[in-house]
């Protein structure tokens, strides 16, 4: 069964993609960025295995992490998802920080981080409650945007109000569109928070099928400008025992184009956490948790799935398709060759701890 909601931009956003590629400078080398449960952030080097930098952030464990454009700052959600931090990955200082909270408003964020294009605006998702006395009042989620030059003990700029179970905040390439994914995905005007558009997920209709359920928590889709995740759906023209009844698929949202697909490829046999696109060829697939599963989502079948040493929750991959990382959960991040599955080498967190929730990020540094 496959889904898909087509775009008539999708032409025009690719050709002004493929002329900025024209004139942009080439950065080779690729980086690896993640938190630590220790609160400290990473960059790996991908070529050498090795530590490239490190920084100490405030607040405790790591959830959100992500880079600036030129590669050279890290911001992370900390605080107990209650704050955003922000280090410079060359000198290991802490330039900006922002609480999620004002007075007695509690916020907390759930993974949604994104940096506007050129760098200079932060956008998180405030999940809020009002303290009234013996009293606590849920209030509505909002986006909270920060100015990244603000320093410490930054306030939001502007804020605006987003859909409940937003996961994840997403930017077109061209910085005009913010996405808000979760039990729909929104495409909102990232300076006034107006709703443009908006796609169903948890709601969506197929013909024979229940709409698809799904879980992503990591960002990991820079590389490749494809959010993906894997979803589950059961067939409802098949008894509930039918082993074709239970079926796992890839929703990919394109973040050029707006157009988003929905696939499935097996009947639900393993549990897939994150996923990411090969750049260099859309139709293939990695998926992770206990396993590591190579997908042609084109064919919409299983290529080829190995067992893992043991759980790991974010998937990422060169620039060049040909190395897949695993990370997350425990202490470790494990690269496997993405034609053979075959594992060619590792890289521990240095000081040991879990990487727990924490994203795990490719980017290139000039």
């Amino acid at each position: 069964m496959s889904f898909q909601i087509k775009s008539a931009t999708r032409k025009a956003a690719l050709a002004g993609l493929i002329g900025a590629a024209l004139v942009s400078p080439v950065l080779a080398r690729d980086y690896l960025l993640t938190g630590a449960h220790t609160g400290k952030i990473y960059l790996f080097d991908a070529a050498t295995r090795k530590v490239a930098g490190e920084a100490q952030v405030s607040g405790g464990p790591i959830f959100a992490v992500l880079a600036s454009p030129d590669g050279h700052k890290a911001y992370a959600l900390t605080d107990r998802v209650s704050g955003v931090h922000g280090v410079d990955l060359d000198t290991g200082r802490e330039f900006f920080s922002a609480s999620l909270s004002s007075g007695d408003i509690i916020g907390k964020g759930l993974c949604a981080l994104a940096l506007s294009p050129d760098g200079k605006e932060l956008y998180t998702v405030a999940f809020r409650s009002q303290i009234k006395g013996a009293e606590v009042e849920v209030l509505d989620p909002e986006v909270q945007v920060f100015d990244t030059s603000a320093g410490l003990n930054a306030k939001p700029l502007r804020t605006f109000p987003v859909a409940r179970q937003t996961i994840q905040l997403e930017f077109s390439p061209d910085g005009s569109k913010l996405y808000a994914i979760g039990a729909t995905i929104s495409t909102l005007d990232p300076k006034s928070g107006k709703v443009l558009a908006t796609l169903p997920v948890q709601k969506l209709e197929r013909p024979n099928m229940s709409p698809p359920d799904m879980l992503d928590f990591w960002s990991q889709y820079n590389r490749t400008n494809i959010f993906v995740s894997p979803v589950f759906s059961t067939r409802t023209d098949v008894p509930p025992t039918d082993p074709e009844a239970a079926k796992t698929g890839m929703l990919r949202f394109d973040l050029v184009t707006g157009e988003m697909r929905v696939d499935e490829f097996e009947n639900t046999s393993a549990v897939l956490f994150s996923a990411v696109v090969n750049p260099v060829n859309h139709d293939e697939i990695f998926s992770v948790y206990t396993q590591l599963s190579k997908i042609d989502i084109g064919g919409k079948k299983l290529v080829k799935r190995i067992d893992l040493d043991h759980t790991y929750y974010a998937v990422n991959i060169s620039s060049d398709g040909k190395e897949v990382y695993v990370g997350g959960a425990m202490g470790d991040i494990a690269v496997y060759d993405s034609t053979s599955l075959t594992k060619i080498g590792g890289m521990p967190i240095p000081d040991g701890s879990d990487m727990s929730v924490s994203w795990m990020q490719v980017i290139q540094r000039d």
